[in-house]
């Protein structure tokens, strides 16, 4: 990667890496960034992965089509699997399921992983509005 094709205003030098490709068959879930409606969350967190696996983390904030999660593993983006959140909001219990992605992951000092996720915010649209509202 060269530092002068950033500076010329091209795509964020990592846009395409660990990304979905635009023929992908995941879908786009329209979120392009930390817009306002992001709100520190507390909850639990689980990855279901195609095998069947199941990794348990902590909810650390919300958006429409984002999470924050923070994990005892890394998952290499791209990774495909069913996001399942259960946090307490506005005095409720919110449970929800989506089909996801992991955007990224990087090591927080030495004691585990902060990943994004994203996923279909639409198809829990209701679910997440309760939440950040």
């Amino acid at each position: 990667m060269e530092l002068s094709a950033h500076k010329e205003g091209n795509a964020h030098p990592g846009a395409s890496l660990g990304g979905l490709a635009a023929d992908s068959s995941f879908p786009s879930s329209g979120f392009e960034g930390r817009g306002p409606e992001r709100r520190l969350v507390h909850g639990r967190a689980a990855l279901q992965l195609v095998c069947g696996s199941i990794q348990q983390g902590r909810l650390i904030d919300l958006a429409f089509g984002s999470a924050g999660v923070f994990m005892n593993v890394s998952l290499r983006p791209g990774t495909v699997f069913t996001f399942q959140c259960d946090c307490f909001a506005n005095g409720r219990r919110h449970v929800f399921e989506v089909p996801a992605e992991a955007i990224y992951t990087v090591l927080v000092s030495g004691k585990g992983f902060r990943m994004g996720v994203r996923f279909d915010g639409d198809s829990v649209r209701s679910q997440i509005r309760a939440i950040l509202t």
